[in-house]
């Protein structure tokens, strides 16, 4: 049932290459299985979709968002949610990090005045 859930996962990540949240959330879920392989059984529920879970989401932020029209929550919150979807109640996965933090996008010189001059 493992293979199954992880291609299930794929084939809907595949489907949806270019919407980030369905990648994003996507690639938790294949972590989650990763290192909890039985919950690749709530995974396979009938019903129960990457779309879905973030359209979950959406209703939570919604709520959050008491009419001002946006509103942004944390990823331990998303990643709450998206578990609480598909039914799987335990603690959280550490995220593995995959964008580099932006310290470390900067090129890395020093410069000083005395060399401008």
């Amino acid at each position: 049932m493992v293979q199954e859930a992880i291609e299930k996962i794929k084939n809907e990540m595949d489907s949806e290459k270019d919407d980030l949240n369905v990648q994003c959330i996507g690639e938790y879920i294949l972590e989650l299985i990763e290192r909890e392989p039985s919950i690749a059984e709530k995974i396979m529920q009938n019903g129960k979709h990457i779309t879905g879970a973030y359209k979950a989401i959406e209703e939570e932020a919604r709520k959050l968002s008491k009419g001002r029209g946006g509103v942004c929550i944390p990823d331990s919150k998303g990643f709450e949610i998206v578990r609480g979807y598909f039914g799987i109640d335990h603690t959280p996965v550490e995220r593995k990090e995959s964008v580099p933090a932006p310290e470390s996008l900067a090129p890395s010189f020093s410069l000083s005045l005395a060399e401008l001059l």
